[in-house]
């Protein structure tokens, strides 16, 4: 019996991971430069009305959810319920709205979990690697996606993704 418990837990914690023999896995991968011209183009549309659709996997895909914000300030979020208590519903609501609150939330969430990553890096505290890719939409240059993996010896595994879709700007460009 305990050897099907571990075998079980093995496939379970490889799931999504693929083999790989790179030695150098104690560092942080994410391209610093294609953030910061994104996070800069962004910025510079000066887009603060929008609506946008967004998904997310963590340990399993989570409900999918849509954010409105009027003017740079979240007047809604709508989650999709599922069969999830009111007490989980309303514990993953707060969790999306503190990383997906807007559009710069995201982006201001995506840069804390890499400046964590190189704080714990530098003190010696991290003993894997981790891997952070963002694809950023070409017209409005938002991340439209972002998966969040580990290096560690011998395997490369994602842990955690999301998805931006139905971006819609509602903001009223004034001549």
């Amino acid at each position: 019996m305990r050897k099907v418990i571990v075998t079980v837990t093995a496939c379970v914690f490889l799931y999504g991971c693929n083999l790989n023999d790179d030695a150098g896995y104690s560092r942080v991968v994410f391209d610093t430069a294609a953030f910061d011209r994104a996070l800069t183009a962004w910025n510079a549309q000066g887009i603060t009305s929008y609506t946008f659709e967004a998904s997310e996997f963590r340990a399993g895909p989570q409900p999918a959810f849509r954010v409105t914000v009027e003017n740079g300030e979240t007047v809604s979020i709508e989650l999709d319920r599922l069969h999830w208590s009111q007490e989980m519903h309303d514990m993953y609501l707060e969790d999306i709205r503190t990383r997906f609150a807007t559009i710069p939330a995201i982006f201001d969430w995506i840069s804390d979990i890499h400046s964590g990553a190189l704080a714990d890096l530098r003190a010696g505290g991290l003993s894997f690697g981790l891997r952070i890719g963002v694809t950023y939409n070409a017209g409005y240059h938002f991340p439209q996606s972002a998966s969040f993996g580990t290096i560690a010896p011998g395997i490369d595994c994602g842990w955690s993704s999301f998805t931006v879709s139905d971006f819609r700007n509602n903001t009223v460009q004034v001549p």
